[in-house]
């Protein structure tokens, strides 16, 4: 008998939010938020839960007592139902960078009660338990970035100048117990990187360490959606819906290691990646780094990968003012090998890129540790081959003679020869002069 009343009064609770979001009164909208209120703490906490995600629009009012009041209705409300919790604690990171220094500064308060509150729950639950709740977990996670909103704000106050509140939080968060602090190891959603960031460049270990925060927070907010439908592909979102990174998912976690090194053997022009503080080397490979991590109760694998939106087309890549056009590799693992043809390195979207570039620009190409395909390049200019018939013959696609290409000219030697390398390059550049000879004759 209770659920027509229960459905009932949600329905008057949605009003009165509507109310509270369009009527052109003021102090309609605060009389109603008052009634809002009130609702929510009549009902089960369950039955609350289901209006919250009602709240969130009211962030955007314009109306900064309209926010402030939305702050009171999350601190009363949401510390009675703290289980239930998680989406009005979204509600206050976002408002910890109100543009009203009152709303943002009440935000930083009644953060810092939950902080606490949480806190304390996950410090009970383990000394009872020896674990700590799925709920509990969630909203921990969501406290550590209101922690970094705090920060980020506290870094950008003038010297002199910290918010008492923001000074609490920062308190807070490094004053646990030994135990509260096992027990945010142990939340983690990122479980394991590669390269270690400590042995890193500070510059470059904090553009590393921000892409795995980016990845942190889109698992807790759900904003893993698919890359223009790859399964193996997901976009890592930040709060602000902009595309950051790529979580490219792997099973071969050698295959996945690979593109992190890829961008670790990028170096740049100043010195060893080890030494340079510069993010970018000589081929602006983007940064890259491997990761084991936690999605939805499930270990996962991957490559995260700093996003770059595509500037140019094909037909855009001609030189201009006698600059040649700058190509950034994205897709590193494909440069290394796949399971069918070992030295294949070019897909079909190089193919058409390779038309457009001269030969030339291949000339400064350097992979180090790859002797095989360096030794192809290097053998391959000096014969004269144009890019286009190199691209040809390294993705396996010179289909006049199968055993000019790159895989073919390979798998000729024998493994067992001790000299494995220095055969492979001395058999490249007999097939190659044969190549260009052919060619030649044939012209």
């Amino acid at each position: 008998m209770a659920a027509p009343a229960d459905a009932t009064t949600k329905g008057q609770a949605l009003a009165l939010l509507a109310a509270a979001k369009n009527h052109g009164d003021l102090a309609v909208k605060l009389s109603s938020l008052k009634e809002v209120k009130e609702i929510l703490l009549s009902l089960e906490p369950s039955l609350s839960a289901e209006i919250f995600p009602y709240l969130r629009e009211l962030c955007l009012s314009p109306e900064v007592l309209v926010r402030r009041s939305l702050i009171e209705i999350i601190e009363e409300v949401g510390l009675r139902m703290l289980e239930h919790s998680y989406v009005l604690v979204s509600v206050l990171i976002h408002l910890v960078g109100d543009n009203d220094p009152t709303v943002a500064e009440k935000s930083i308060s009644t953060g810092t009660t939950f902080f606490r509150s949480i806190l304390e729950k996950m410090e009970t639950q383990f000394h009872h338990h020896g674990k700590v709740d799925r709920w509990c977990v969630n909203l921990w996670t969501l406290m550590v970035m209101f922690k970094d909103a705090v920060f980020n704000i506290a870094l950008d106050l003038e010297p002199g100048r910290v918010v008492g509140s923001t000074a609490a939080v920062c308190q807070v968060s490094f004053t646990g117990q030994p135990a509260v602090v096992s027990i945010a190891e142990s939340v983690k959603h990122i479980l394991e990187v590669f390269p270690t960031l400590s042995s890193l460049p500070v510059q470059l270990r904090d553009h590393l360490q921000q892409m795995i925060h980016w990845l942190d927070e889109a698992i807790i907010g759900d904003m893993l959606p698919l890359y223009e439908r790859r399964n193996d592909m997901r976009q890592v979102l930040d709060r602000d819906r902009r595309l950051r990174c790529l979580f490219k998912r792997f099973y071969d976690e050698d295959r996945a290691r690979n593109e992190a090194i890829a961008y670790l053997l990028d170096h740049p022009e100043d010195g060893h990646r080890s030494q340079s503080e510069q993010i970018y080397g000589f081929s602006r490979v983007r940064p890259a780094v491997w990761v084991r991590c936690r999605i939805k109760n499930q270990v996962k694998m991957g490559v995260l990968i700093e996003f770059l939106e595509s500037s140019v087309t094909v037909q855009s890549l001609e030189p201009r003012n006698g600059s040649a056009a700058h190509l950034v590799p994205i897709d590193h693992e494909l440069s290394f090998f796949n399971d069918a043809h070992p030295y294949i390195t070019c897909g079909a979207c190089w193919i058409k890129w390779l038309k457009k570039i001269d030969k030339d620009f291949l000339r400064s190409w350097y992979i180090e540790n790859f002797t095989v395909f360096a030794t192809f390049l290097k053998k391959a200019v000096s014969q004269g081959l144009t890019a286009l018939q190199i691209g040809l013959l390294a993705s396996y696609k010179w289909e006049e003679d199968l055993d000019y290409n790159l895989h073919c000219i390979v798998a000729s030697v024998q493994r067992e020869d001790n000299n494995f390398v220095e055969s492979v390059g001395t058999r490249i550049e007999q097939r190659l002069r044969e190549f260009h000879e052919n060619l030649h004759g044939n012209a």
